[in-house]
């Protein structure tokens, strides 16, 4: 950003200021330049004072000054609480005028009334309770509350679950080169308890998820995938087959550690399993 170096008019100090800023002021007919408020007001004898005024929006009593810019209202929210009111829209500046007549720029017109006027309030029925609330009719709300929305936006993850489940177009089924987040956290938990374990071993036409092959235990982590008919089954035949073989299956169906129902239902599932570990012996022979 370009600027300009000025000298102060009142202390005869050097200061910089933008180079459009002073381009503008100068242009109004602005001779004099100050480097801050202090030089201004003494050299202008304008030193304005602390009054107590009244907001025009709340009529709530503030602190403001005798300045000709003072501040009308108390707060932020009540200024736009006041401009939405007072403001005329549709009122254009000099510049804009210039420009709409030149043709240079398009003034959009607004949907509802002449600019002023706010959207209609229309009244909708709640897609998860069923209870009318009113909105504005440019909104697309459909929930009453954030409770509902919250339920919404399980309601529309769950279908969208189900329908990459049936279309084959869930990608956590698939084998990947790398382990999942519920896997990755049961690997530290099985190195924290020096647990030796083979990942992803193959059997037959499955694979297990933590073979330890010393006791025969077959660990198994239940994504949400698990509770469908068609996974429930495939499970059913996978315990089947490893059972048949002479291994345990241990099933820890998968939440969420964030929460404290998920830590407390981890921790417990955890320590049932090494209790398991602990009890059962070691086999001599190895065997897959």
């Amino acid at each position: 950003m370009k600027t300009t170096t000025l000298i102060c008019e009142h202390c005869k100090k050097s200061f910089e200021k933008p180079t459009k800023e002073v381009t503008r002021q100068r242009k109004r007919g602005r001779a004099s330049f100050y480097c801050c408020q202090s030089c201004a007001s003494i050299d202008l004898n304008t030193k304005h004072t602390s009054i107590l005024r009244m907001c025009l929006e709340c009529g709530k009593e503030f602190m403001s000054t005798t300045h000709l810019k003072h501040r009308k209202c108390c707060s932020n929210t009540c200024a736009k609480r006041y401009a939405q009111k007072h403001v005329d829209k549709l009122a254009l500046s000099d510049t804009m005028k210039r420009l709409v007549k030149e043709g240079r720029i398009v003034v959009p017109t607004c949907r509802f009334g002449n600019g002023s006027q706010p959207s209609p309030i229309i009244s909708r029925q709640c897609i998860i309770c069923g209870t009318p609330f009113d909105v504005k009719s440019r909104m697309t709300k459909k929930t009453c509350s954030d409770e509902c929305y919250r339920k919404l936006l399980s309601i529309n993850s769950k279908r969208m679950f189900e329908r990459r489940v049936s279309n084959g177009t869930w990608t956590t089924w698939r084998k990947n080169t790398e382990p999942s987040y519920p896997e990755r956290f049961f690997m530290k938990v099985l190195a924290s308890n020096r647990v030796p374990y083979e990942y992803e071993k193959p059997l037959g036409r499955y694979s297990i998820d933590f073979a330890i092959n010393d006791r025969k235990i077959a660990l198994e982590i239940d994504g949400q995938q698990h509770r469908f008919p068609d996974r429930v089954e495939s499970d059913a035949r996978k315990d089947t087959l490893l059972m048949e073989n002479g291994w345990r299956v241990f099933r820890i169906k998968w939440k969420s550690p964030r929460t404290v129902n998920g830590k407390q239902y981890l921790k417990s599932k955890i320590d049932e399993f090494l209790r398991l570990y602990e009890t059962t012996p070691i086999l001599l022979v190895k065997s897959a």
